[in-house]
């Protein structure tokens, strides 16, 4: 039986078209963590480029001394975290030779700089 001109007919339900696409879903098999695989710690650098003091948070404890040491200064404690008097700029090269990357970056006048290293 045919629709009239008049009539007019009903679009297919949701759990229709659901149904239909139930049968497609894709799998993304996630890998398996080994000990031959890259696993890695991250940091994180608080500063300004019109500062000269720079904050880090996450520093191992032979890592905050090493700094201290390469800037020939101490670091002051802060919640979570060292403060050092010396520049952004400083810092992320000397944290470069411990073996840290910068792999983001986000803020404007105060910016905070993701870094990583292969542990």
């Amino acid at each position: 039986m045919s629709a009239s001109p008049n009539q007019q007919t009903s679009p297919p339900s949701a759990t229709t078209q659901n149904e239909a696409h139930a049968g497609s879903k894709v799998v993304v098999p996630l890998p398996v963590l080994t000990h031959s695989d890259e696993i890695y710690c991250y940091i994180f650098v608080k500063g300004s480029l019109y500062a000269s003091d720079t904050h880090v948070f996450g520093l191992e404890a032979q890592e905050i001394q090493a700094l201290a040491k390469r800037f020939n200064s101490p670091c002051k404690q802060v919640e979570n975290g060292v403060m050092y008097k010396n520049t952004v700029c400083q810092v992320i090269n000397s944290l470069a030779q411990l073996g840290y990357r910068v792999v983001s970056s986000c803020g404007e006048t105060e910016t905070i700089f993701t870094l990583q290293r292969e542990v």
